[in-house]
């Protein structure tokens, strides 16, 4: 037979502990501790370009955690830009050694261009590790065909860990303003 003090020390004693777990929780989930939400831009060396220009457009993310793979259409106005290929994977997922597969085809609405970048196993049966920190996720040259303003956008985004889980990133669009040579 069970003691029934020994019970009331027992359920005391879960008391305890849940009400320190919540208290702990309570002061290590602060807004302030957060690590910020991972940022992904669309940027130029230089926003103003002259017709017949060629130019670099970087993806670049910043503050990225445990990110295995990313998926995004990139948009902009092809009466102002055209790409010219290839597009080329940049440092961030490869940053530490890892193996890496890039694509970059023509997205199939017809409008823009589809990339995916996905860290892979070193060897069958391998597990994968995400990529963490700041970089070039990938590079795009464009050139300007026309006088004119194209923003550079994402659509069609995700951004996984290494489980398969959606990790939370906020994309930025970038422009690119082109005029006449002088």
């Amino acid at each position: 037979m069970t003691n029934h003090s020994t019970l009331r020390r027992l359920s005391g004693c879960v008391a305890a502990t849940i009400a320190v777990a919540t208290l702990s929780s309570g002061l290590t989930s602060s807004r302030a501790d957060e690590p910020p939400i991972p940022v992904v831009t669309a940027t130029a060396a230089s926003s103003s370009h002259a017709v017949g220009d060629t130019f670099d457009v970087d993806a670049t993310i910043a503050d990225g955690r445990d990110v295995a793979s990313i998926r995004f259409t990139l948009v902009w106005d092809p009466a102002v830009l055209r790409l010219v290929p290839p597009a080329e994977e940049g440092p961030f997922m490869r940053g530490d050694g890892a193996v890496t597969a890039f694509t970059a085809a023509d997205a199939a609405s017809g409008e823009g261009l589809d990339v995916g970048i996905k860290r892979t196993p070193d060897e069958p049966g391998s597990a994968v590790s995400g990529a963490s920190g700041s970089a070039t996720l990938a590079s795009f040259r464009f050139e300007a065909l026309a006088e004119g303003s194209s923003p550079i956008r994402f659509r069609n985004v995700a951004v996984e860990n290494p489980f398969g889980v959606t990790v939370q990133v906020r994309f930025r669009a970038g422009r690119v303003e082109v005029g006449q040579r002088k």
